[in-house]
């Protein structure tokens, strides 16, 4: 059907030869399926141990997954069962095989866990095979490294098994190999590889069969990485610059809510096992506008800033000289005096210093003006000090 639809067929019109002589074929050996024995029990007497073994394989046809039971009983017999199977259909769109072989990895990691959840036995091992070179290389890596498809796959695949439970096995002794290929259904009764696993599955001590060979000068596998610069990269940012947003905002609701987001990412990246949900909280807001007071004063301040830092007077051309300014424990310049003695609260005493006829300044003011029923200037600036604690 897949190919019919690759060659954009329509309803009436003939199939191709080749097609029709593989449909006719297909259709002589349906009845071949009625003859299938399936044996049900999958179990020894007696068993003292028990493994999951999972395999995986893709082609450009189809990928798929098959589960197996490895079971030794106290006599030192050894048994190996297939539990079930699943397979996909490739895609239409051309993709790599061993991004093929990825998909068919994250189907076998959630047929495998979906298998431990849903039996009433627990297993004392779980081995998970691939052909694969590449994707057992791929899910040793750190997700972050590679490239959007394969990362969010091997994200998937870290997620719901353990990394060093991946194995390689050759595509000769793989049981998932069928499933990728196909086998006729006169063939597939006497399949001892489809119903039993590999031969190497027997031995008291199974171990992989072959080592991996160096795959780091493989383009395939390297053109999945993102790119990285090879040599350090430092990024500075100036205290002087205006944040553009600050510039380009007409709202300081909407300036403080965006800023507000942003100190909760930055947070919640540092604080991962705990972050936080929901609306921003009013300390989220208020950080966020000392984060922008800070920004504006560094870029209007900036040389009044630097003397207070290195503890010398300010000049006697700056407009701050009369105001006696300091910096708080947030480095947020505020206006001194004798008022540091009073009992007032800190925002009364030491108002918050903001540039004269500056677009930040304007926000501000005109929020509070509005957000009071137009208040005059005098009533005004006394709102804005009371809150900008």
């Amino acid at each position: 059907m897949q190919e019919l639809w690759r060659l954009k067929l329509d309803w009436n019109d003939s199939l191709p030869i080749q097609l029709e002589s593989q449909w006719k074929r297909f259709v002589t050996f349906l009845s071949t399926i009625n003859t299938l024995n399936i044996p049900r029990y999958i179990l020894l007497d007696y068993a003292f141990k028990l493994e999951l073994h999972g395999f995986t394989d893709a082609s450009e046809k189809a990928n798929g997954a098959a589960i197996y039971v490895r079971c030794l009983s106290n006599s030192g017999k050894i048994s190996t069962n297939l539990l079930c199977s699943k397979s996909r259909i490739a895609p239409l769109k051309s993709v790599t095989i061993p991004r093929l072989e990825l998909c068919a990895a994250v189907l076998l990691a959630k047929l495998a866990q979906k298998t431990i959840t849903s039996m009433k036995i627990s297993f004392h091992s779980t081995v998970l095979w691939t052909d694969s070179t590449i994707v057992l290389a791929w899910i040793q890596k750190d997700p972050t490294v590679l490239k959007p498809f394969v990362r969010n796959r091997v994200s998937a695949i870290q997620n719901l098994t353990e990394i060093n439970s991946w194995k390689h096995v050759p595509s000769k002794e793989n049981p998932a190999d069928i499933i990728s290929r196909g086998i006729d259904p006169e063939k597939i009764q006497d399949c001892n590889l489809w119903w039993f696993g590999p031969s190497f599955l027997q031995d008291h001590s199974v171990v992989s069969p072959c080592v991996c060979s160096d795959i780091n000068d493989n383009e395939l596998y390297q053109r999945e990485f993102t790119k990285t610069p090879t040599d350090p990269v430092c990024l500075v940012v100036q205290g002087q610059e205006v944040l553009p947003i600050i510039k380009n905002c007409s709202s300081f609701t909407r300036l403080q809510r965006v800023i507000g987001w942003c100190v909760r990412f930055v947070r919640n990246a540092k604080n991962s096992l705990q972050p936080s949900k929901g609306n921003l909280t009013s300390p989220e807001l208020f950080k966020s506008l000392m984060c922008l007071v800070k920004n504006v004063q560094a870029n209007c301040f900036a040389q009044e800033i630097q003397c207070l830092k290195r503890g010398q007077q300010l000049p006697n051309s700056s407009s701050l000289i009369n105001l006696s300014p300091f910096l708080d424990e947030q480095d947020i310049l505020r206006v001194g005096g004798r008022l540091k003695n009073s009992n007032l609260p800190i925002e009364r005493k030491h108002p918050i210093l903001l540039p004269y006829n500056n677009h930040f300044s304007d926000l501000i003011i005109n929020h509070f003006h509005v957000l009071y029923l137009h208040t005059g200037a005098e009533a005004t600036y006394p709102i804005f000090v009371q809150n900008s604690g």
